[in-house]
């Protein structure tokens, strides 16, 4: 009886689920795209810092 419950739960869920406008996806994808920025900036940076001797 579980595992049934468990399968009309997610029949619920995805029947609730929509598929997302261009403007959400943009702005989704800006986000993203800012955030992975910002990290491989900051890795550069450490990346930077830590090899700086043999730059030098």
């Amino acid at each position: 009886m579980r595992i049934r419950e468990k399968i009309e739960n997610c029949k619920r869920i995805i029947a609730m689920t929509k598929k997302p406008d261009f403007k959400e996806f943009y702005s989704v994808s800006r986000i993203c795209a800012i955030g992975l920025l910002i990290v491989g900036l900051i890795g550069f940076l450490i990346f930077l810092i830590a090899n700086i001797k043999e730059l030098i």
